[in-house]
């Protein structure tokens, strides 16, 4: 039996049991990475197979792709479908810490201001992820009912994704995958004002809406950001990006990381420290700078 079929087998005895979009996504990955075992299924097979994937690949796909594979190997000797036990036994390659990409002041400025004079609701969804931190799922899938106006709160329940499946893309429309994700973010003075402009002009549920007042399409709200920043002549920055300058704003005016970690939905401090490791060298100046200020040696 072809590892790809085990896969696939596994994945049926545990469709019931997990979010519709975890399913897609562990049958996308199969359809992308896990057929490319042609070779018989064999513990040196399975290893050289995973050894090239944990070359060419992400950190966290060769992860993902490691913890499926072997579950439905474990799955498939259980029930009887391989007669030997086998595992991928390689171990991932070490975790790379990326720089986080956040928007200059300046370019986060120049977007803001072209936003508010052009006065297009359409657009306010990525004021949204500056002041919220909201992935673009979260933004597109945020509801008028899910913002307490008297409260002056936000409450952060549901994500929009898109899975590929048989060339066709399936939107999917859940509870946030963590319990983290799931959160409530206070709504600034300045935003409350967006946020009611908006709602006396809107004729949806969803707060943020397409030209022709129809739920927005997240590819389509992708494109339209990256095409604003062209206008803009500012620098190509994926929509995740905006998440990352709300947090790096919150770094350089002092919030503590725990804050910071509760506002992004993080499962941890720890995963928020892992991200925004790097502070610029004017940061680190400073700090360094405070620490010997008031040390009289230095005099």
């Amino acid at each position: 039996m072809k590892l790809k079929n085990i896969v696939e087998k596994y994945l049926e005895d545990i469709k019931y049991s997990i979010k519709q979009k975890t399913y897609l996504f562990y049958l996308q990955l199969n359809d992308i990475y896990v057929v490319r075992l042609n070779k018989k299924l064999t513990p040196s097979n399975l290893n050289d197979f995973f050894v090239n994937i944990n070359a060419k690949y992400s950190y966290s796909t060769s992860k993902l792709l490691k913890s499926l594979i072997n579950r439905s190997l474990v799955f498939a000797f259980e029930k009887g479908l391989i007669k030997e036990r086998m595992a991928i036994t390689t171990h991932l390659k070490c975790e790379q810490i990326r720089k986080v990409q956040a928007l200059e002041k300046q370019e986060q400025t120049k977007l803001e201001n072209y936003i508010l004079e052009s006065g297009r609701g359409y657009y306010f969804g990525i004021l949204l992820s500056l002041y919220t931190g909201l992935r673009l799922g979260e933004v597109i899938a945020l509801k008028w009912q899910n913002v307490d106006m008297k409260n002056k709160l936000i409450y952060i329940d549901k994500s929009i994704s898109a899975i590929s499946q048989n060339h066709k893309t399936i939107i999917i429309e859940s509870s946030p995958k963590t319990q983290s994700s799931i959160r409530e973010i206070p709504i600034s003075k300045q935003l409350q004002i967006i946020l009611k402009k908006l709602k006396q002009n809107s004729k949806n549920d969803y707060v943020i809406t397409s030209h022709n007042n129809k739920q927005v399409q997240l590819r389509a709200y992708q494109k339209s950001f990256e095409n604003l920043l062209k206008k803009l002549h500012i620098k190509h920055y994926g929509f995740h990006a905006l998440r990352h300058t709300f947090a790096t704003r919150l770094l350089e005016q002092g919030t503590d990381i725990k804050t910071i970690s509760e506002l992004l939905g993080h499962s941890s401090p720890t995963v928020t420290l892992n991200c925004y490791v790097h502070t610029n060298l004017q940061n680190k100046r400073k700090a360094l700078n405070a620490l010997t200020k008031n040390v009289s040696f230095f005099d």
